[in-house]
């Protein structure tokens, strides 16, 4: 029988995959009328208001503390300014495929660092194993757009490479900084990333023209900023503290199908075969990862001897 810590595990891992996934197909709702910087400053913007009025609201602390001020700067640099960033240039080069593929290594780095940073999470070959596997399955699916990249486009390989450093650097603060309640990390993450974005979208893109953007582009934002920042990042900090970086890296593969199913749905993309085997290498990857298989190997062994 599952424990119920696995379920909970897992259904945190499934929520936070849902919010990062379902961003995909909005952004591309917003991004029809609304600048790509622009939608970025303002779906942090919104997240902000909603993360701090919840705060306020529930009588949390604020981010605003001095004991909270570098974890939230830092996070909010690591996991939403440079990342955010590096991902907007490297797409004007390369399609999201090949971003996908790229931000697929997050689960390697993580454990990686992770074995040299944290002292409860050491370096496991099953691990290594479950999280071979996730990135097979994410290699499969995008397998179609990562040969036809041509050798002109190694600035932007390099650019998501770095974004995906920079967010499994986010993994390990993310573990570090366990004492501050997730959703005041979470308000003080998107504060800050709001104060560097916001002017930045300012300067490249020009002032903000609420009249020339469509009703669907702002109600896309406005899923952005609460559901797919706002409420996922507080999923994100609670799934870290329960599962460590492994559960938020195989959450970050579960993201991929999960935005190639919405995107079928609500923009009748085309759907094919390779997203069910890919799922099936992800998830089979996650239970590897969480020790569920080797767990049922046991149990069938421990059965067959009796």
């Amino acid at each position: 029988m599952i424990s119920s810590p696995f379920w909970r595990k897992n259904v945190l891992i499934l929520l936070t995959a849902f919010c990062w996934g379902a961003s995909f197909p909005f952004v591309t709702l917003a991004i029809e009328t609304i600048p790509s910087f622009t939608v970025v400053a303002m779906r942090m913007l919104l997240a902000s208001i909603v993360l701090y009025g919840y705060c306020r609201i529930r009588r949390l602390p604020l981010a605003f503390r001095r004991a909270y001020l570098i974890p939230c700067f830092l996070l909010g640099l690591t996991g939403c300014v440079v990342p955010f960033v590096c991902i907007a240039v490297a797409q004007h080069t390369v399609g999201s495929g090949v971003s996908s593929l790229i931000l697929g290594l997050l689960p390697l780095y993580s454990l990686f660092l992770a074995h040299f940073f944290l002292r409860d999470e050491p370096f496991r070959w099953v691990n290594f194993s479950g999280c071979m596997l996730a990135f097979f399955g994410v290699a499969y699916l995008v397998y179609p757009d990562v040969v036809s990249l041509d050798g002109s486009r190694w600035r932007a390989l390099s650019l998501l490479a770095f974004a995906t450093f920079s967010l499994s650097v986010a993994n390990i603060l993310g573990k570090k900084f366990e004492y501050v309640p997730e959703a005041t990390l979470a308000t003080g993450m998107t504060l800050a990333a709001t104060i560097v974005i916001v002017p930045c979208a300012w300067i490249y893109e020009g002032a903000w023209q609420p009249a020339a953007y469509s009703f669907i582009s702002l109600a896309a934002v406005v899923f952005l900023g609460v559901v797919s920042t706002a409420i996922a990042t507080v999923l994100f900090f609670k799934t870290l503290a329960i599962g460590g970086t492994l559960a938020t890296g195989i959450a970050n593969n579960l993201l991929l199908p999960i935005a190639v199913g919405l995107s079928t749905v609500i923009l009748h993309e085309p759907l094919n075969t390779r997203m069910g085997i890919a799922t099936l290498l992800i998830v089979g990857g996650m239970l590897i990862t969480q020790g569920e298989v080797r767990r049922w190997v046991g149990r069938k062994i421990g059965r067959a001897r009796y």
